[in-house]
Order: structure tokens, then C-alpha cells, then sequence
């Protein structure tokens, strides 16, 4: 009777503790597209305090996130995103009139950037079942972009023709970090949809050297010197993003 009892036991807490491990997944995928909206500087058409405007406009972004569960409420997260940016070419414009020139024509690149970047994640739960949860993401790492091709041709304020051509300059690796908050819910025990709310922050820079002559125009010979500046380009936007998820 005791073995008996011993056994059933035993299989009772070995049942258990499968259940337990087919009710918490171990992974999670995550599959999300939607606006990107610039902030700040990246928005602005005016430059302050060594930080070049972007003069980006609304654009698209998506992301990709792979998670490990720790735990029911804790985890680690690797994600990698990607967004794109019109420029407002009609605030470029308008910053080339006040310096004398009327532009004709304008084009310019998008903004590109790619980051990739490794954290963690807290989920609570708001409903019976975890039918509906909060999801909350602090990550960081780097990101990649340049800045966009621009070229303009139009006239100066003597009526000549001006005319401008710039490619596009990769920046070195910067970086980054983000912080979202989003809601899931559970379409079955797999499967669930999500909507996030993100803010995404990196500061990329360039470094510009140039000659500076001081040479009166009786003397021979350079008597300049180098000169680097170094413009930082801050890339802020905030996010809002919606997609599809699984718990494997």
C-alpha cells in the first residue's frame, strides 16, 4: 500500500512539473512594422549646440525581437530594427533663400538607419489567464547610418547659376538605446497580437577637417592650419508599432 501510494505520488508531481513546462515557453519571436515619428533634433531644420539638423520627416519602421524567459515575468531580449525618413525638402529650400540662393530643384536621400540591440523584458499580467499583458523592453547596442546624398540646382542672389552635389557619408557604428511599452493578447496558447509604444534614441557623429588660411596676400608660403569639427546628428524618434507574435 505504501509503494503503491509512493508511485502514485510520484507520478502525480512528475505530472505536475510537465504541465508546469508546457504551460511557461521558453522563447518568444516578435514581428513589428509601423510610423516612425522624428523628435528633436532629427526634426529640426535649424542648427544649435554642434547638433546638425535632420530635417526628417514622419516615416516606417519595423523590428524584429527574439526573447528567453527566465521566468513567467522576466526574460532577455535580442532585437534588430530598421527605419527610413523622407527629408523635408521644402524646409531645405527655404533655408537655401535666406542665404541668396533660389533652388530650383532639389533631391535628397532618405535617412536609413540599422540597429541591433540586446536587453531584457517585464510582463505583467492585466487579466485573468494572461489573456491581456503588459509588456515592457529596455535594450541598447549600436546603430548604423549616414548621411543621405543631396544635391540642388537653382541661382544665386547675382543670378548665376548655383548648383550643389553631395554622397551620401556612412558614420561609424553609434550608441543606441530604446524603451517601449506595449499590450499583448493572446489569440491561443501560442499565437498573440501586440501594439508598442517606443522611444529610440542615438547620437551618430561626422568628423569634417579643413585648411584655414591666414596668409596675408603679399606672403608666400601656408601659414594655415587644419581645423576639425566634429557634428553630431541626433537620431530621436518615437515609435508605434503593431504586429504578431509566438511563445515557443
Amino acid at each position: 500500500m505504501k509503494k503503491t501510494t509512493a508511485l502514485l505520488t510520484g507520478f502525480l508531481c512528475l505530472a505536475i512539473v510537465l504541465h508546469a513546462q508546457k504551460d511557461q515557453p521558453k522563447f518568444l519571436a516578435e514581428l513589428t512594422a509601423g510610423p516612425s515619428i522624428p523628435i528633436g533634433k532629427f526634426a529640426s531644420t535649424s542648427n544649435a549646440n554642434n547638433k546638425a539638423s535632420g530635417y526628417a520627416k514622419p516615416g516606417w519602421g519595423g523590428q524584429l525581437s527574439l526573447g528567453y524567459y527566465l521566468n513567467r515575468s522576466f526574460g532577455l531580449l535580442l532585437s534588430t530594427g530598421y527605419t527610413t525618413h523622407q527629408q523635408d525638402q521644402q524646409a531645405r529650400k527655404d533655408v537655401l533663400k535666406s542665404r541668396g540662393n533660389t533652388v530650383v530643384r532639389i533631391d535628397s536621400e532618405n535617412w536609413k538607419a540599422l540597429n541591433v540591440m540586446a536587453g531584457g523584458f517585464f510582463i505583467t499580467p492585466l487579466t485573468s489567464g494572461s489573456k491581456l499583458r503588459l509588456f515592457t523592453k529596455l535594450t541598447a547596442g549600436v546603430c548604423e547610418t549616414g548621411i543621405p546624398r543631396e544635391q540642388w540646382f537653382g541661382y544665386s542672389n547675382t543670378g548665376r547659376p548655383a548648383y550643389y552635389y553631395d554622397e551620401k557619408i556612412t558614420m561609424c557604428w553609434a550608441f543606441c538605446y530604446q524603451g517601449s511599452v506595449g499590450l499583448q493578447y493572446k489569440l491561443n496558447q501560442k499565437w498573440y497580437v501586440l501594439l508598442d509604444a517606443s522611444y529610440f534614441n542615438a547620437i551618430p557623429k561626422q568628423e569634417v577637417t579643413y585648411y584655414v588660411s591666414s596668409r596675408p596676400v603679399a606672403q608666400v608660403g601656408p601659414t594655415g592650419r587644419y581645423v576639425t569639427e566634429v557634428n553630431k546628428y541626433e537620431l530621436s524618434t518615437i515609435n508605434a508599432l503593431v504586429g504578431i507574435g509566438i511563445n515557443l
